[in-house]
């Protein structure tokens, strides 16, 4: 199975500020050069800056409705001596919103990720801290011969997906609105004689690392290590319903989804839509068109096995 890791947050989580949906439809997210562009030079700059403990520097860098660093000891600042070991590869951007990848030169098998907003200061980060996941040696796989996610997995530019999460109860220092930018499709069909059965929508807040994506043998895990919130949406094949699963950091909600989701085929290969509803005081406002990727049997163990 796929190991997990997630980094420990220290002090508040993370910080958004959310954009408008596009009334004319679902906005691209650029991708980002391998540098990563002014966002990993951004990057490089905190590293250094918390490598040297230097509070005022680091703080022009990071979110300040979450990172208050004036009091904070040399002490705490140890805690974030490895950011320097991890370097940017590439990332997703879409107007103020920004995810940097990141690559670990000691460990090929491991995909972190920062999220940030471009402010007139330049850009600040949501947290010092990455997320992300790591495999084993064990899970690597030949992707050119796999069934599950095949190689040159694409989320952005290929794909398009804009719009908000308003949380029903915004924690202090937390935002109001959360910007969605990236996403996933995969078609399900049935086990026995591969009839379509609909197709899995993953919706995020952070850009989708397309490499992290080949070493996994479900969408679901994709899921489970991008950041709060996320959604995950099982879409009927007739497009009039699905099963939503909503995580918002502190607890994973299932809806069945009746009204509020519009979904239509504009192209083989591609599905395109709108959630647009409200749930427990939650709002949802969301428009994608995605490149399907891949298929997964809806009753195998493990969503796409590779197993015959």
């Amino acid at each position: 199975m796929l190991t997990l890791r997630r980094a420990i947050t220290v002090g508040c989580c993370t910080a958004l500020l959310a954009g408008p949906a596009n009334a004319a439809g679902p906005v691209k997210t650029e991708v980002l050069p391998a540098n990563g562009g002014d966002l990993g030079k951004a990057y490089v700059d905190l590293a250094a800056a918390m490598k040297a403990g230097d509070k005022e520097r680091a703080g022009k860098l990071l979110d300040p409705r979450a990172w208050h660093l004036a009091d904070k000891q040399k002490s705490w600042f140890e805690m974030f001596a490895e950011m320097g070991m991890s370097q940017p590869a590439g990332g997703r951007i879409q107007g103020d919103r920004g995810t940097l990848f990141l690559s670990n030169p000691g460990n090929p098998l491991e995909f972190r990720y920062m999220s940030a907003t471009r402010t007139s200061g330049g850009w600040r980060f949501d947290s010092p801290t990455s997320l992300g996941s790591s495999f084993s040696r064990s899970e690597e796989r030949d992707c050119k011969t796999s069934k599950m996610f095949p190689c040159g997995v694409k989320t952005a530019p290929d794909s398009a997906v804009s719009g908000t999460l308003v949380p029903r109860s915004p924690a202090p220092d937390m935002p109001l609105k959360y910007q969605v930018i990236d996403g996933l499709a995969v078609p399900l069909v049935a086990a026995k004689g591969g009839a379509p059965a609909g197709t899995r929508v993953i919706l995020s807040i952070n850009g989708i690392n397309p490499v992290a994506v080949a070493l996994n043998g479900d969408p679901q895990e994709v899921s489970g290590w991008l950041g709060w919130p996320v959604i995950s949406l099982e879409i009927a094949k007739d497009g009039n319903t699905a099963k939503m699963e909503y995580y918002d950091g502190m607890s994973r909600r299932s809806f069945d989804i009746a009204k509020g989701l519009m979904v239509e085929s504009t192209a083989p290969g591609r599905i395109r839509g709108q959630l647009k509803t409200e749930i427990e005081k939650t709002v949802f406002d969301v428009a994608f068109d995605l490149a399907a990727t891949s298929s997964c049997q809806v009753d195998a163990y493990r969503c796409g096995s590779d197993a015959p």
